[in-house]
């Protein structure tokens, strides 16, 4: 896959805020970082419009996405904090607005997801990854996903996702792979502190941070 090893990103800012896109040439993986940068925001930028996906240096080998939790919306403060947002790392394209459109082409069938991941979960949260082939009639023909303990780790664990096959008929036409910083189905929470990313040092409300690098398909022979 492209940038499977996370290596290739974009820094740049939005709204005077840093802001991150997971590749350098080919954009095969997006973030809802849009979504959490709003078009428009009243004061207190660092709070009302931030960043969830940014990058560490301190990968496997070379880079890691960083996906964290993080509160952003009109209520926050510099002593409040509400809105709060998931984390996503995903296959797929978000539009200016913040419009998220999972899957990317793929045309293989393969048995399994591997990555690498960090965890540190707040509030007893768990992290989640997804994955789901897709014909080209929307028929979905395998999925799997990976929900984490409610422990944090320090060092890179390996994961893998089995895809179970639900139709061995159909051709795969889209894959949509999905990261995010709490589980579905799960509230996500926040807290107020001072966080370090390529840019410098900021005071957020931030949560669960999920690191990953090294995403790979693996093909059974």
């Amino acid at each position: 896959m492209p940038n499977g090893n996370m290596d290739e990103w974009l820094s740049s800012t939005r709204y005077k805020q840093p802001y991150y896109q997971p590749w350098s040439n080919e954009s095969w993986w997006d973030t809802n970082n849009n979504v959490t940068m709003p078009k428009s925001y009243l004061t207190y930028p660092n709070y009302k419009c931030f960043p969830t996906t940014t990058y560490t240096e301190s990968g496997v080998s070379g880079r890691a996405a960083i996906i964290r939790s993080v509160a952003v919306n009109g209520g926050n403060s510099e002593i409040m904090g509400s809105g709060e947002n998931r984390g996503i790392l995903y296959t797929g394209t978000t539009s200016d607005d913040g419009t998220m459109t999972e899957g990317r082409e793929w045309t293989s069938r393969p048995s399994q997801l591997t990555f690498m991941y960090q965890y540190e979960s707040y509030d007893n949260e768990h992290f989640g990854a997804y994955i789901e082939l897709i014909s080209e009639d929307g028929t979905k023909i395998a999925s799997g996903e990976y929900l984490s303990e409610k422990v944090s780790t320090t060092s890179y664990q390996k994961a893998n996702i089995t895809l179970r096959y639900t139709d061995e008929t159909l051709k795969a036409f889209k894959i949509k792979i999905r990261f995010v910083s709490v589980a579905d189905g799960e509230s996500v929470s926040t807290r107020k502190q001072t966080i370090t990313i390529p840019a410098g040092s900021y005071k957020i409300y931030g949560g669960s941070v999920l690191t990953i690098d090294d995403i790979s398909l693996i093909y059974d022979k």
